[in-house]
């Protein structure tokens, strides 16, 4: 992306299934799978790619983006804003929060895992205190 060249992306595992389906969606390149992948497919594939003005398009707009980061907070704003006057709107740069759900989004499903978990274990505890102590504070009744 740095360089701004058109991509064919071959995924073989892990996450690279998912970055590939960036590379495709945001229109920079081309994905082949690799049981897919031969002489003709490859050879179909760079003819695609190379000869697609929409794919360099897009890829010198991401590589002219990427060019040249600053470390700054300022300089970062400033250079988004800038990009934004010159470009326009960044169809290629999804915000995924817009698609959450609030739940999702204030990460409420991860906090009442992780307060279950807490009940529990408190729970277990006064219940061992409580065991533990009833031991030593019982009384016999004496029977005659």
């Amino acid at each position: 992306m740095h360089y701004g060249k058109p991509m064919i992306v071959v995924p073989l595992f892990a996450d690279q299934q998912l970055n590939s389906k960036a590379v495709e969606r945001r229109g920079m390149g081309i994905i082949l799978e690799r049981h897919l992948l031969n002489k003709k497919t490859l050879t179909e594939a760079l003819k695609h790619v190379m000869g697609s003005k929409e794919i360099a398009r897009k890829c010198a707009l991401v590589a002219s983006i990427l060019a040249g980061r600053p470390k700054q907070y300022r300089q970062e704003i400033a250079k988004w804003a800038k990009i934004i006057t010159e470009h326009g709107k960044l169809d290629h740069l999804p915000l995924y929060s817009r698609n959450m759900n609030w739940i999702q989004y204030y990460s409420l499903d991860v906090i009442a895992f992780e307060l279950c978990i807490v009940i529990s274990a408190l729970s277990l505890v006064v219940w061992l205190i409580r065991r533990v102590l009833s031991c030593f504070y019982t009384s016999k009744v004496k029977s005659d």
